[in-house]
């Protein structure tokens, strides 16, 4: 068999040093392969996803995320347990999935190659040679069906118009592929046409000329299936019963008599199970008071006199009510119905002070958010579950289909969908010489490509929540009656206990569009010096060809993301009074989904049996919508005094919120001990929401981004350009030498890569009112003017085969053998052309790069009916860029809110509770810096020396106008005083400072970081970070093992083939120096200075930090990475084989008939370690132990029949079953600390199809 993929001239397969399989249309066609999907699984070292696949590809994080293989899951493949392989078209680059109704055969290089491509992936390439038109008239007609109601159509043509001179092809596709997963379906629809000519003007006397073309268009619609169970989110809630957590830090926590009892961080802790509670909003995040059954979601105390304490009612159980943080929500109960809309968080901000002056608040309610059950792997660091710190649980899946059939259901029912169109235009002139000893070829291909998708449910959303809302959050302070839970009196939630589904629409939503173009000249030299008289001389030169190219290639892309809904209305905003708000995607405006799926589960056991349904609606968020919202307008009810004596029942009354109360006259008391036990109830009328307009109906118009073009163009996030273009220049030679004995490969490659890119966010577009929304002027958004980066990579590539059937003195030796022998070599590099990649500097990254080593044994009997190829290999990839880190973007975001929060404590800066625009700039700000717009007095405090211990009072005890310092200082933790608790601020501020210049100034360049923004004269904001394009986390890995190829022909109609491969891939170095440096610096900081001591979130002793939020978003994901060096990647079986046999009866009674099968068999993989602390008290992990998932044994079954229905036509039938007598099941691919499986992709399952083909 011969390939293109040794030298780009047709080569003898024999003859290559090179990792090469092809597979051909028949094997295609008994198999029923027709994708990377569906052939991928039987090829040697390779690896795919899908519904039919060996792996999911999604990593092994705390968090499988699949998404985005959906847009094109024919490029979720793995070679050799590296990365995906490129996929090339004829050997042109492509993003374009292949479909086997225009494909000729499928090449398979495993292992970088620069002779072939001195650019791509260095895991390999995946290349199919199309159809082209042939001189012979013949076509066929192809209809496919299966048990999922799926039906291919497929429709080959070829017609010679002039025979052996002209001739054409034209094909057609219609796959409508359903799936087991309702209503999962993907639609592919092409055309495709191909011509030939060889013009016999030019043809005759050793010349020949052929001019070739071919052209593709077609678009692809789909809602593919997940491989992945949904995240479980509900079967905690059901949780009896108590567990042991830990402390996770040093403090105190309340004893039964009131006492503060001093813990250390690893202490053992003991929590109770959710055992189905319910709660309200507002109870959840109350954590001021040390109210009974109050502040689940809060692990301190924030107010009172165990300020800074432990929380007894702190759940870690508890998490985020899905995305739903600011926007109102949309409640759907019932299919087809309207939402119901509440506004989720109130916002006060049109409150009033005792005087009838707006200060922005409203005392009677505290900030309210609702509620979930939190995912496993941050469930196990809010409990301090062991080894939790370190980032190394995993959220669990569901895996009982009582509980949701994630077999037969598709979460997303029909609110998720993908889609694909191409075009690819291919043209070639070749001409030969002297009977084909010199010649050329010139190809060019154009290739236009784009994709997007849509998605409700993204990142941790992919999951199924239970509500344990009991009411809404339009209750009061008294609650059914004076006593009872505050704010319980709301409005009952009816749909309490049931399943839900949830996102808010910001995020899974992207479109990728690439133009390519290449155009590659290849000449070529044929040499043969052994014909003639034999000369010992000559028989060693032997013959041999040089082979040049150059080529150009330029490649054109265009990244986007959007927001699917936005509330733009300015009525609404200017009502909620959202002044601070400068961007348009900020999270107040954008609405969430809640989909209720099911009945109500208040009274079940469990939540096995609960058959929750799936999704039957298309969800369409109505664009005139009426939220219940609260209003902040202060009512004038007749003979109410805003400076009027009220009580705040949200508030113990002292007798029982201070262990040590004991006045001498409780109805009498001194001014002494009101200082010592102050009343907090004590309030006035201007903090009582009653005393508002309070909860009313207000409408507002929503946009929605598929609405039109300029809609979707209007809610993007974020854009970028990038532009590459590639020189490349390359000489091989290849000779055979000694009588054909010796076949020796030498390629030099050189390729110079430019690039440019262009990027832009919302924070680039915060200024001056811009409201965050992106300038698509072309003058704008354009490379014109983008820095160019340069890259030149110089590569070599050796292959030297020994057939010693032919090697002189050893042929003779060999003749008697019933077989022949060749030995193999091959050294092989190639890069890939990511010039434009930068590390967290904002530096280029060096192209991610390949080196490959084969080596091994080739045995063939001398008829041809068997074939043996053994070959060792090792491969490294350096600088690959990895998936670890999936929220860097942090990275900068925790400088962000460092920096806000650090200038809110030091300069007394308000950013009204929230990270938004800073609105008022008090005491202590730089010199020079203005007054910005809308400051006001009644936010200043009464002293320099500020502080405010809660009840009003400065650090000398002087009272403060409005109470609210709070805003701007830190609350006393237990045991402290005001100046204990104005030292530790300092403290804090003074470390961050030092972290800030410390750091390396390219970094703030890099991330658009602006420490000044705050204090311009004109457009002052917030400080801000952007991400820089193109930013990526790097890796290097290592790949060694065996493969082996074994092909038998024992009869005639009777073929066998059995491969191999024996793999272990290693990654190292994860994360690459730069973002190493940054890390060990950051976190040096967070962790051995007060640094991480900077408050988030107001300035309480029990609110969260700098570190807490390190560690939560991304610093426990980081260590656990780190951990990972040295280990296997994920999903990888050290051993996969397959065994595919095919039998055809060509005479007697079965003469027509051909049966065949595939057995595919994956080792048992590993799907985790066992951590341990090592000798330095560091975290590690048991690499000698590693927690091992199941092996996996397929079996696939085929059979057809084919009869000649006259002498112009054939037909033939074909049944194949894949998985055979396989049900659905599931397969780990994470692991908790203890060994029990967390994360789960599902199995494939029996599937038959049946196939009919009529040919002419």
């Amino acid at each position: 068999m011969d390939t293109l993929a040794g030298n780009r001239l047709n080569t003898k397969l024999r003859d290559v040093g090179n990792a090469i399989s092809v597979v051909t249309t028949q094997f295609l066609e008994d198999t029923g392969a027709t994708d990377n999907k569906t052939l991928l699984q039987y090829t040697t070292g390779t690896e795919v996803g899908g519904t039919q696949g060996t792996f999911a590809g999604t990593g092994d994080g705390a968090l499988l995320d699949e998404s985005s293989n959906f847009i094109n899951p024919n490029q979720n493949t793995r070679v050799r347990g590296l990365t995906a392989a490129d996929n090339t078209r004829d050997f042109f680059t492509s993003d374009i999935p292949w479909d086997g109704y225009n494909v000729e055969r499928v090449e398979l290089q495993r292992g970088p190659n620069s002779i072939l491509f001195g650019q791509g992936s260095p895991a390999g390439l995946v290349n199919v040679g199309l159809k082209g038109a042939a001189y012979e008239n013949e076509g066929q007609v192809e209809v496919r069906f299966d048990q999922n109601n799926s039906i291919r159509l497929a429709l080959d043509l070829n017609k010679v118009l002039i025979e052996d001179e002209l001739a054409v092809r034209f094909s057609v596709l219609n796959n409508d592929e359903k799936y087991q997963q309702k209503p999962a379906y993907s639609l592919d629809k092409r055309i495709y046409t191909a011509l030939r000519w060889d013009p016999a003007f030019l043809n005759g006397e050793g010349v020949r000329t052929t001019f070739k073309a071919n052209f593709e268009d077609g678009k692809i619609e789909s809602n593919n299936p997940r491989t992945l169970p949904p995240i479980d989110r509900i079967t905690p809630w059901f949780d009896t019963g108590t567990y042991n957590g830990s402390y996770i830090s040093d403090g105190n926590i309340i004893g039964p008599d009131g006492e503060l009892i001093a813990v250390s961080k690893g202490d053992t802790r003991v929590y109770q199970g959710l055992n189905k509670q319910t709660f309200n909003a507002h109870q959840l995040q109350q954590d001021n008071v040390q109210f009974p059954n109050h502040g689940q979601g809060r692990p301190g105390v924030n107010g009172g006199p165990y300020s800074g304490a432990f929380n007894p009612d702190y759940n870690p159980r508890l998490g985020n009510f899905a995305d739903a943080f600011g926007g109102p929500i949309n409640y759907y109960a019932t299919v087809g119905g309207a939402p119901v809309i509440w506004q989720q968080e109130i916002q006060g901000s049109r409150g009033i002070g005792p005087d009838g002056a707006i200060d922005g608040g409203i005392g009677g309610f505290d900030f309210n958010r609702s509620m979930g059950v939190a995912t496993e792997s941050d469930f196990a660091k809010n409990a301090g579950l062991p080894f939790g710190e370190f980032g190394v649980y995993k959220n669990n899946s569901i895996t009982d289909p009582s509980i949701f059939n994630f077999y037969d259901t598709l979460i997303d029912g029909q609110n998720k969908e993908e889609w694909q169109n191409f075009n690819s235009l291919t043209a070639s002139f070749s001409q030969t010489y002297v009977n084909d000893m010199v010649g050329f070829d010139v190809s060019y291909n154009k290739q236009n490509y784009d994709n997007g998708q849509l998605s409700l449910l993204t990142g941790s959303q992919q999951a199924i929540y239970i509500d344990m809302m009991e009411v809404f959050p339009d209750g009061n302070t008294d609650g059914w009656e004076p006593g009872q839970i505050p704010f319980s009196n709301g409005t009952p939630n009816p749909n309490l206990g049931r399943p839900f589904i949830s996102d808010k629409g910001q995020f899974g939503n992207n479109s990728y569009a690439s133009k390519r173009e290449s155009l590659r000249v290849t000449p070529f030299v044929k040499y043969d010096l052994s014909e003639g008289d034999g000369n010992w001389f000559r028989n060693i030169i032997g013959s041999g060809t040089f082979t040049g190219l150059y080529s150009e290639d330029t490649l054109d892309r265009e990244n986007r993301n959007w927001q699917q809904y936005a509330i733009e209305d300015q009525g609404y905003i200017d009502f909620m009074n959202f002044a601070n708000i400068n961007s348009f995607n900020n999270g107040d405006l954008a609405p969430s989904t809640v989909v209720y799926l099911g009945d109500s589960l208040i009274n079940a056991s469990s939540a096995v049996g609960a058959n929750i349904p799936g999704i039957s609606q298309k969800i369409d968020l109505p664009r005139n919508s009426i939220a219940r919202v609260f209003d902040s307008t202060w009512a004038n009810h007749p003979g109410v005094d805003p400076a009027a004596d009220w009580i705040n029942n949200a508030y113990l009354p002292p007798e029982l919120e201070y262990p040590d109360y004991a006045p001498v006259d409780p109805n009498n008391l001194t001014e002494a001990e009101m200082e010592l036990w102050p009343d907090r109830r004590l309030s006035t009328q201007a903090e009582n929401p009653l005393n508002y307009v309070g909860w009313r109906d207000y409408p507002y118009a929503l946009t929605a981004s598929e609405d039109s073009a300029a809609n979707r163009e209007r809610l993007t996030t974020r854009a970028s350009l990038d532009s590459r273009e590639v020189e490349s220049q390359a000489l091989i030679w290849q000779g055979h030498l000694l009588s054909d004995s010796i076949v020796g490969t030498y390629g030099w490659r050189k390729d110079t890569v430019t690039s440019r890119s262009f990027s832009q966010d919302t924070n680039n577009h915060l200024d001056g009112g811009g409201f965050g929304y992106l300038n698509f002027d072309p003058s704008y958004h354009t490379l014109a003017g983008a820095r160019e980066n340069q890259l030149e990579v110089q590569s070599h590539s050796y292959s030297i085969v020994a057939h010693l059937d032919q090697l002189p003195m050893v042929s003779d030796l060999m003749d008697n053998l019933p077989f022949s022998v060749s030995f193999f070599y091959n050294n092989s590099s190639n890069f890939q052309p990511e010039a434009a990649r930068v590390d967290a500097y904002g530096d280029s990254i060096s192209a991610p790069a390949g080196e490959t080593w084969d080596k091994g044994i080739l045995v063939q009997s001398k008829d041809g009916r068997y074939s043996f190829k053994l070959n060792k290999f090792t491969t490294n990839v350096t600088n690959g860029s990895s998936t670890a880190l999936s929220n860097i973007g942090f990275l900068g975001q925790s400088q962000d809110w460092g920096g806000n929060w650090t200038n809110q404590f030091e300069y007394d800066m308000s950013v009204d509770n929230q990270s938004h625009v800073i609105s008022h700039i008090a005491r202590n700000r730089p010199a020079g810096s203005p007054v910005p717009p809308n400051f006001s007095e009644d936010l200043l405090l009464d002293t320099v020396d500020v502080w405010n211990d809660g009840q009003g009072n400065d650090i000398n005890g002087n009272e403060v106008d409005g109470g609210r310092g709070s805003l701007y200082n830190y609350g006393l933790a237990p045991g402290e005083t005001a100046a204990d608790a104005a030292a530790r601020e300092a403290s804090a501020i003074a470390a961050w400072r030092a972290w800030q210049n410390s750091i390396d100034p390219r970094f703030y360049e890099a991330w658009q970081i602006d420490l000044n923004s705050p204090f311009r004269t004109t457009d002052a904001t917030r400080i801000s970070a952007t991400t820089p394009q193109n930013l990526a986390v790097t890796e290097d890995s290592t790949s060694q093992g065996y493969e082996m190829e074994f092909t038998m022909r024992p009869t005639e109609n009777w073929n066998i083939m059995i491969n191999a491969a024996k793999t272990t891939a290693v990654r190292n170095n994860i994360g690459g120096t730069a973002l190493n440096e940054f890390i060990e610096g950051y976190e040096n900081a967070l962790n051995n200075t007060a640094a991480g001591d900077i408050r988030v979130w107001w300035g309480g002793a029990g609110n969260e930090t700098t570190l807490f939020q390190w560690n939560r978003e991304i610093g426990s994901e980081w260590t656990s990475r780190k951990l990972q060096e040295g280990t296997n990647v994920p999903e990888l079986r050290e051993w996969r084989v397959n065994m595919i046999t095919n039998y055809d009866f060509t005479e007697g009674k079965f003469s027509g008939l051909s049966v065949g099968g595939g057995l595919r068999y994956q080792d048992s993989v590993i799907v985790g370690y066992t951590p341990v602390i090592d000798s330095e008290g560091g975290l590690s992990y048991d690499l000698a132990n590693p927690y091992m998932g199941p092996s996996e044994m397929n079996l696939d079954l085929w059979a057809g029949y084919t009869m000649e229905l006259n002498d112009n036509l054939d037909w033939r039938i074909q049944l194949n079953v894949r998985n055979a007598f396989e049900g659905d099941g599931l397969i780990p691919i994470t692991v908790q600390p203890d060994g029990s499986p967390a994360g789960y992709r599902i199995a494939p399952s029996e599937t038959w199809s049946i196939r009919n083909t009529f040919s002419f």
